[in-house]
């Protein structure tokens, strides 16, 4: 087992549980991604799990000091670390979001190849044959704009409001589900239609594969406004 630390920059629904990811802390600078994962077989992180010794959850910016084990990469999702179950995680500070801009991907090319458009969506869909090409499953990104779009899905019961994201980067259009939890709670009780956003900060995720179409799909796991 090895405490590492990480800055918080996503923390997404997965599973019943949560997908958290981050970026380790090395000296001063940044080193790689890393998403702690459970044992259990849909790797989720449970509420127990993501709580800190102060008794606060684990939120976007947190400085998080985290026990973990070995690493566990999954096909795509090479920054899986497993955690120590046991072991509780400590929150030693919290990073200016103006601190992340090393961090930030170059903007010279598409966040991934090979990507596909689902019905309300638009480069957000990989399919299991493209998956082996992409490697990595997280990136952060800062567009000079996006729009947050909240709409009635034709799939969705009334009342039950979708939520996404559209940005350019790198000359694609992307048009992302969003699963940030309070971000998610914020936009869809403020309701229908379009919200501009001034350089705000994503944590884009590749989510876990969806076995009935044979895809995984581009996620905001984090919107840092």
């Amino acid at each position: 087992m090895a405490v590492r630390r990480i800055v918080c920059l996503a923390n997404s629904y997965k599973n019943g549980g949560r997908c958290i990811a981050g970026i380790e802390l090395l000296n001063g600078g940044f080193g790689p991604w890393i998403r702690p994962v459970s044992d259990r077989p849909a790797r989720a992180i449970s509420a127990i799990e993501q709580t800190c010794t102060n008794g606060t959850s684990s939120g976007l910016l947190d400085i998080l000091d985290i026990d973990f084990g070995a690493p566990l990469p999954e096909a795509y999702q090479s920054e899986n670390v497993l955690i120590n179950p046991g072991a509780s995680w400590v929150k030693s500070g919290h990073l200016p979001a103006a601190a992340l801009a090393p961090a930030i991907h170059p903007g010279h090319a598409p966040l991934w190849p090979r990507t596909e458009s689902t019905y309300n969506g638009h480069n957000d869909k990989i399919s299991t044959a493209n998956l082996p090409h992409i490697g990595t499953s997280l990136s952060l990104v800062q567009p000079a704009t996006a729009t947050v779009r909240v709409f009635q899905s034709p799939f969705k019961e009334a009342g039950k409001l979708d939520v996404r994201v559209q940005f350019l980067w790198a000359g694609q259009q992307n048009d992302l589900k969003l699963t940030d939890p309070q971000k998610l709670a914020v936009y869809q009780a403020t309701g229908v239609g379009n919200y501009n956003l001034n350089n705000p900060t994503m944590c884009v995720s590749i989510g876990e594969i969806f076995l009935p179409q044979n895809a995984a799909y581009k996620l905001v796991a984090g919107l840092i406004v």
